[in-house]
């Protein structure tokens, strides 16, 4: 049997789009289905981390500027996940 993947909820914030248009939904908060049956179907409520990377933040004109927002970014997550230190930069 082969498995399709669920869109990804990109910029949705709203849990009856999220429901009604079969997205993926990530953090695994169990208060958020109380009263659905999924609340008694569902055995394991794993958490997953939730990594938001903003584009935004900085003028793209420079070289090497992405590199730096992505170096940036991968290093809070190291900290905040305490992943194990491996390489030093992203490309």
């Amino acid at each position: 049997m082969e498995q399709t993947l669920k869109n990804l909820p990109i910029g949705i914030q709203d849990f009856e789009k999220l429901r009604k248009e079969d997205y993926l939904y990530f953090q695994g908060k169990k208060d958020l289905f109380k009263g659905l049956d999924v609340e008694q179907l569902e055995q394991k409520w794993m958490v997953h981390p939730v990594l938001h990377l903003y584009m935004n933040t900085a003028k793209y004109k420079e070289q090497g500027k992405l590199n730096e927002v992505l170096n940036n970014a991968l290093s809070q997550w190291k900290e905040i996940y305490r992943a194990i230190p491996s390489e030093t930069e992203f490309f």
